[in-house]
């Protein structure tokens, strides 16, 4: 029994990343030199996948705060 409940603890467990202040601003960063929401989204997005071994899964936390969409794609 207190197998299955350590099992599901750790499930459930939240991801945290560090967040700098430049990456909490890096959207508005893009869009203040110009750059539409879009391309600023979907350039932030593929760097992300670049660099997906490196982040592991903190790869899907890092493009939810950065991009802050609560539905970023998985």
């Amino acid at each position: 029994m207190w197998e299955s409940v350590d099992t599901a603890s750790a499930k459930r467990e939240v991801q945290e990343v560090v967040m700098t202040p430049f990456l909490q601003r890096y959207m508005a960063y893009m869009v203040s030199l110009g750059i539409n929401f879009e391309q600023a989204r979907g350039s932030a997005m593929r760097t992300l996948r670049k660099h997906v071994e490196l982040l592991g899964t903190s790869y899907e936390a890092y493009l939810q705060l950065i991009t802050h969409d609560e539905a970023a794609p998985r």
